[in-house]
């Protein structure tokens, strides 16, 4: 692999001799080298006046974008976000809704608890579907690993008194 040409980078070359940093994309836009040794604009979270402000990176094919919670001066890679804040929020946003519920939801807001998840395809029944689409009533859900073993798989293909026997070996 090359290096890239631009004095004291050892990042590798990726486009034109230079690294992606130095280089911008393949679209050819500039560089968003400079912009990066420069301080983000003091802001407010999630300000439209910032988001839109002339002197606020705007494209992430060009300069990058800072991330749009206040004293965060990470380059924003997702929604307007750094990763770090991506992760926080989304990981909020994929809760239950139901009060006290700390559970993550599945589908329309819900935890499988309360509602969410795909039903079981047996007409009539309210069950969450496992794996093929059914319930384990119906079939879904995979057996245990070990020989003449009935019971459902909990931890790496055993059922829970199967993944206990082969820890202890």
């Amino acid at each position: 692999m090359q290096a890239c040409r631009v004095e004291d980078c050892d990042r590798y070359a990726k486009f034109e001799g230079m690294c992606l940093l130095h280089a911008g994309d393949a679209y050819g836009s500039p560089s968003p080298a400079p912009s990066m040794t420069t301080p983000p604009p003091s802001k407010s979270p999630m300000s439209l006046e910032v988001i839109t402000s002339p002197n606020t990176p705007v494209s992430r094919r060009g300069k990058p974008r800072w991330c749009a919670i206040a004293e965060c001066q990470q380059v924003a890679r997702i929604d307007g976000l750094c990763t770090k804040h991506n992760m926080q929020l989304s990981s909020q946003k994929r809760k239950c809704s139901v009060e006290n519920c700390t559970s993550y939801a599945r589908t329309r807001g819900l935890c499988t608890r309360h509602g969410g998840g795909k039903l079981c395809s047996v007409v009539g029944c309210k069950t969450v579907a496992q794996s093929g689409g059914v319930c384990r009533t119906h079939g879904g859900g995979s057996r245990c690993k070990q020989d003449n073993c009935n019971h459902f798989a909990r931890v790496g293909g055993y059922c829970g008194q199967h993944s206990q026997a082969k820890s202890d070996l």
